[in-house]
């Protein structure tokens, strides 16, 4: 596959193991084994493009990569004992993933396993993506501290336990729009019309301390967290993010 002709990547990821502690995670191989120590345990998703089936099985050739069949769907393993492998379901559409994520993601396509619809929260969520975002994903429970462990750029000797201070946190809902700025916006559903504004707090302290750490280990660069406009509503906690694309190459 070629990333001309790629449109949409579609990703997915469920933990495993110790949610709360992404050093005891653990993921899972080709063999359905446990391998510790790893983040995401199942990684996988969604390609639509234009896939040529007759040069990606020569490609596959090529590079000695067997082909073997998912539902009656030609796939390919990139590696011998590898966990990822990709399924083509069709001319448009192609799912990817380890052996077990990419068979459930078949299933469910064929109508024999579980789908969207028989996850309500979930599809809710996808409900309120706006249309004009390009990046955009959703997280439920412990996945909103992971996500948040990767984002806040910056952090030096910030330590900050996510898992404790995003507990009370039930989804998370985040996009991206690029335009002449980026504009990231994140809505955190809690338990509580308190925990929401407890956690509203938290991000304003949270804010004011990366400040100060960043202006003393960067003082010469922008700070993409400087703009952060925080709010609670109800059990729901909305932060903004605008910055340029400068602030965020640098």
């Amino acid at each position: 596959m070629q990333e001309a002709n790629i449109d949409q990547i579609v990703l997915a990821w469920q933990p495993i193991g110790k949610t709360s502690d992404a050093v005891g995670t653990a993921d899972v191989d080709a063999d359905g084994g446990i391998v510790p120590n790893r983040w995401p345990a199942f990684f996988d998703g969604l390609v639509t493009g234009r896939f040529d089936s007759k040069l990606i099985a020569e490609h596959a050739k090529d590079q000695n990569v067997p082909m073997s069949s998912f539902n009656g769907r030609s796939a390919y393993c990139l590696h011998a004992g590898t966990s990822t492998c990709v399924a083509f379901v069709n001319e448009s559409l192609a799912a990817f993933g380890a052996q077990k994520s990419l068979l459930e993601i078949l299933d469910a396509r064929d109508g024999a396993g579980a789908n969207l619809i028989s996850a309500p929260q979930l599809l809710a969520l996808l409900q309120d993506v706006p249309p004009e975002a390009s990046i955009w994903g959703v997280a439920v429970g412990p996945a909103a501290a992971e996500w948040f462990r990767a984002w806040l750029p910056g952090q030096g000797n910030l330590q900050l336990d996510w898992p404790r201070m995003l507990a009370s946190v039930e989804t998370l809902q985040y996009s991206m729009v690029a335009g002449e700025k980026l504009r990231v916006d994140i809505h955190l559903e809690c338990k509580t019309t308190e925990a929401a504004a407890m956690l509203a707090q938290l991000f304003q302290g949270v804010r004011l301390i990366q400040q100060l750490i960043w202006q003393a280990e960067n003082p010469n660069r922008m700070n993409p967290v400087h703009t952060w406009e925080v709010k609670a509503e109800r059990e729901r906690v909305f932060v903004r993010m605008t910055t340029t694309h400068q602030a965020l190459q640098n």
